[in-house]
């Protein structure tokens, strides 16, 4: 695609969509990498940063995990369907949840997830509408695509399994609108990752996440 396209596709997006246009140009950019000579360029690379912190009701840390996480086959192709304008960008959210541990997650057994998102279009006790998505124009996350939210636990649980995600939407429906029931196409995973060892949590306890997409 040529920078002329992708500025035509760019028109009229929201922070969502721009941001899933940004990921998608880098992915667009490292698969056209040039080789020269006996030099072969290395591509871009995509890659979250995740920062976890567990406090108490008072605010004392308790806790803090750092790790990192990348794109995933599914975010990739979710985000290739946007760019080519089969999918409209919407809602995102962060999940945490107890997969492969023993016991509960911090939000019950079942679902076995809390979820941090931008808007109210899901409901329930583990739904927590805290979810930000922004792109700093400055300081150390400048041109960084940035998740930050909280949950609260409602029971003594873990967490071991992390994920970015996106809902998308069909393409009748202005970008970073809520999906009606019958336009949703449900939410792709952009990046994952597993969490070892497994975050404790009892219940009442705050756990803040920090999620840093960057482009390298």
């Amino acid at each position: 695609m040529s920078g002329k396209g992708l500025y035509v596709v760019a028109t009229g997006l929201g922070a969502a969509g721009l941001a899933a246009l940004g990921l998608l140009f880098v992915l667009f950019q490292a698969g056209a990498g040039a080789v020269t000579g006996s030099e072969a360029s290395e591509g871009i690379a995509v890659h979250g940063r995740w920062t976890i912190e567990v406090r108490d009701p008072d605010g004392g840390l308790v806790e803090r995990r750092e790790f990192d996480n990348a794109l995933t086959i599914a975010g990739a192709g979710a985000l290739a369907k946007t760019i080519g304008g089969l999918r409209v960008p919407s809602e995102w959210r962060v999940t945490l949840s107890r997969l492969s541990t023993s016991g509960n997650s911090p939000c019950g057994g079942a679902p076995a997830e809390c979820i941090a998102i931008t808007s109210s279009s899901l409901t329930g006790p583990n739904i927590f509408e805290t979810l930000s998505v922004s792109v700093p124009n400055s300081g150390p996350n400048a041109g960084k695509l940035v998740l930050s939210g909280s949950v609260t636990a409602l029971v003594d649980g873990v967490v071991d399994t992390v994920g970015s995600n996106i809902l998308f939407c069909e393409p009748v429906l202005p970008p970073g609108t809520a999906c009606n029931p019958g336009d949703s196409l449900g939410f792709s995973t952009i990046t994952q990752a597993s969490v070892s060892p497994a975050v404790s949590v009892v219940s009442g306890q705050q756990i803040l996440v920090t999620v840093v997409i960057t482009f390298s």
